[in-house]
């Protein structure tokens, strides 16, 4: 019994120093979860159906500077947004088959509040540089549009399940994608984290 009792302080020391000696230092993650598209490409068109929630991810890495302060910054493609628009030309209406994939990049810094029993509360705040894959069916269309840069933010909870390894789940908005058109990615994922 004392063997298990010596066993369980040692194993909780070591944690707390490794969790201690991981509030600083770079750290590369991964991210994977369902994107949003929200918004139009453009005017007069409508979309007759759509599959706008595709499974996306994320690759980061970041410098923690100490327990509360980071900068990261990450690269993430968004998945495929397809679907069927119509339109109106004259008299005649026309249907098309579309597809479009968003491609993120982006550096933030990173704020943390410590909510106790290893469970922290995050939020980022940077700039993200967006593009996206366009093609067109029955239009003869396929373009790779120019990048778009916006303000980028995100909010999410972790749980560091070992010295140096952290899961959390993020939800993060890029902004739009498209130059001139209102089209917009956001994305909602569990992630992991290794801190060296």
């Amino acid at each position: 019994m004392r063997n298990k009792v010596r066993c369980c302080v040692i194993g909780v020391a070591l944690m707390v120093a490794g969790a201690a000696q991981a509030e600083k230092g770079a750290y590369l993650g991964a991210s994977l979860g369902q994107s949003k598209y929200s918004g139009s490409f453009s005017k007069g068109w409508s979309v007759v159906n759509a599959n706008d929630k595709p499974t996306g991810g994320l690759f980061f890495g970041g410098y923690q500077f100490d327990s509360k302060f980071a900068i990261e910054s990450g690269f993430g493609v968004m998945g495929a947004y397809t679907g069927t628009a119509a339109y109106q030309l004259d008299r005649s209406n026309f249907r098309y088959h579309f597809y479009e994939n968003a491609v993120v990049v982006y550096a933030a810094a990173k704020g943390t509040i410590d909510l106790g029993s290893n469970f922290s509360l995050y939020g980022k705040a940077g700039m993200s540089g967006n593009n996206s894959i366009y093609k067109e069916s029955g239009r003869a269309k396929s373009d790779n549009d120019k990048i778009k840069y916006n303000a980028m933010g995100a909010i999410g909870v972790q749980y560091q399940i070992a010295p140096h390894f952290i899961v959390g789940l993020e939800y993060a908005n890029f902004g739009k994608i498209i130059k001139g058109a209102e089209m917009s990615v956001s994305h909602l994922g569990v992630n992991g984290r290794y801190q060296f």
